[in-house]
């Protein structure tokens, strides 16, 4: 399915619960809001539970891994089960007055099936699915422009780690993306397509009817 053509369903059928997955730089934010403005939905990022709910209030330094155990279910059970009551809670809390969207990037199947159960079993799942290399690749450089070289411009360790200390040095100081950072885009975003399906293959092997939205 398009992208279009996922907003055409959701137009049609406008359901109460709509769950955006997918790789990072997927287009998961950007589709959620503009089915925000145009059909009314509260937008819910997972992201921002697991810092305000886990990271902030335990004073957490190593954020990654936190979102990897909470994300794939590696570790941290404490964290992992107060991320599933907190996503519960704000789903069922943002019903009463709306439609909702969640958008993130869960990886573990379990997890998943923990939050979308019981009251909240009905959603319409969309999974975007990176098929175009060159636009995927687009999507990457701009997040890192974005980012004007603070941080890591939301990507994950796997693509930092394809990035020379040299490169990274580079772009921190002049925020430009030289040959080096290409490269590495180019391997992050071949490498990030194989895991995608790999992860898709798991949810439809473990979960309700998906909708692959490729992109």
């Amino acid at each position: 399915m398009t992208r279009q053509e996922f907003i055409n369903t959701v137009k049609k059928e406008l359901p109460q619960i709509v769950y955006l997955a997918g790789r990072t730089s997927t287009g998961k934010s950007t589709l959620a809001r503009e089915l925000s403005l145009e059909y009314g939905y509260s937008i819910i990022e997972l992201d921002e539970i697991i810092k305000q709910k886990i990271i902030i209030p335990k004073n957490i330094t190593d954020e990654t891994s936190v979102f990897t155990a909470v994300y794939r279910d590696q570790g941290m059970p404490e964290y992992v089960e107060m991320f599933i009551l907190e996503a519960r809670k704000a789903i069922t809390t943002a019903l009463q007055t709306s439609k909702v969207i969640i958008e993130g990037a869960i990886a573990s199947p379990r997890i998943l099936n923990e939050i979308f159960s019981n009251d909240l079993k009905t959603f319409l799942f969309g999974y975007l699915h990176p098929v175009n290399t060159s636009e995927y690749a687009i999507r990457v450089l701009e997040r890192l422009q974005m980012s004007k070289g603070t941080g890591n411009a939301g990507l994950p360790a796997n693509f930092w780690n394809l990035v020379s200390e040299s490169a990274s040095d580079y772009f921190r100081k002049t925020s430009e993306i030289n040959n080096d950072m290409k490269l590495a885009i180019s391997a992050f975003v071949k490498h990030s397509q194989g895991l995608s399906q790999e992860r898709l293959h798991t949810f439809s092997s473990s979960n309700k009817e998906i909708v692959v939205i490729e992109v």
